[in-house]
């Protein structure tokens, strides 16, 4: 199945671009495509979305505009939006 995630702010200038297809196994979870991201781009993108040292993610997860968390089951054509953390003041 094919998926599209959506990149923003530090992961779109990583990545070169704003969004990406990512061929995935069905059945698979935002984890596993995570994973598929890792291994195309590197660790440099892994280092932005998760904290390695204590396995806690630094972005939030929208599937199809809905809040997500990384054990959600994904389908074909679902978009995987990648948010990076906002401040304001």
């Amino acid at each position: 199945m094919v998926i599209k995630v959506e990149l923003f702010s530090e992961l779109r200038l990583l990545a070169g671009r704003k969004s990406i297809d990512l061929e995935l196994e069905e059945g698979s979870t935002v984890k596993q495509a995570l994973e598929a991201l890792y291994k195309e781009f590197g660790n440099s993108i892994k280092f932005k979305i998760v904290d390695t040292n204590t396995n806690h993610y630094r972005m939030t997860f929208l599937v199809n505009s809905k809040l997500s968390d990384d054990t959600v089951v994904l389908k074909e054509d679902d978009i995987l939006a990648i948010i990076p953390p906002v401040a304001g003041g």
